[in-house]
């Protein structure tokens, strides 16, 4: 009995101390959060056949109880391929990744039996407006970086839009 009597004291005074302070999610730190936290729904839908891509495209909308959470589009290029995935909260973006691999080069050709990581962007949007961004690498292909919250914002708006019109069951 004397070590219990010992050691409520020493679990009072853990307890009482205060937290340590969180510091602020970094952009990746968001999307790490964000992908391990939820098990998802996941459909895919048949990409548009007007868009034209080297090695094939696909778009996966993933929903949470009929909310969509996330949508992953991957298109396969002549070069190597790009992924980029829109976070979001219903109709709502909250947070844009962007991954671009290219295929190494083996003497005069590339080696299409791997990809290599050239760059990776994040967006994180609050209220439709860029509140933190990262990157790392250099684009294999590059967007306007003074309207480069308004363009994501229009293509998430243009799936959003082909998600709803094609919904799946």
């Amino acid at each position: 009995m004397k070590i219990f009597y010992c050691l409520i004291p020493l679990a009072f005074a853990a307890c009482s101390q205060p937290a340590p302070k969180q510091l602020p999610l970094t952009p990746a730190d968001h999307l790490t959060y964000w992908d391990t936290i939820t098990r998802y729904r996941t459909d895919t839908l048949p990409q548009d056949e007007e868009v034209a891509s080297d090695g094939g495209s696909e778009i996966v909308f993933y929903s949470l109880n009929g909310k969509l959470m996330k949508i992953k589009e991957e298109n396969g290029l002549s070069w190597g391929k790009m992924t980029s995935t829109y976070y979001c909260s219903g109709d709502t973006l909250m947070a844009f990744s962007e991954l671009q691999e290219r295929f190494p080069s083996k003497g005069d050709s590339l080696d299409f039996t791997k990809l290599v990581r050239n760059y990776k962007g994040i967006l994180i949007f609050q209220a439709d407006t860029v509140s933190q961004h990262a990157s790392e690498g250099e684009e294999l292909i590059s967007r306007d970086p003074g309207a480069l919250g308004e363009q994501i914002l229009e293509e998430f708006k243009d799936l959003l839009e082909s998600f709803h019109a094609k919904k799946p069951s």
